[in-house]
């Protein structure tokens, strides 16, 4: 993956996070709602978490 794709993944990631806000509660609702496990949405919600951090340090501190 190149440098100008990240770059276009974190800005429509960080675009997505600022616009929903509860977005952990949006996708535990939409996971019960499909029966997904829990811990497969634990996984999903980790990651995305993992993606807001980076996003921030992205925002403060550019690549």
């Amino acid at each position: 993956m190149s440098l100008s794709d990240e770059k276009a993944i974190f800005e429509i990631m960080s675009s997505f996070l600022e616009r929903v806000e509860g977005w952990k509660d949006t996708i535990m609702t939409a996971a019960r709602v499909f029966e997904v496990p829990d811990h497969e949405v634990m996984i999903v919600i980790k990651r995305l978490e993992r993606l807001e951090e980076e996003l921030l340090h992205y925002q403060i501190f550019g690549f």
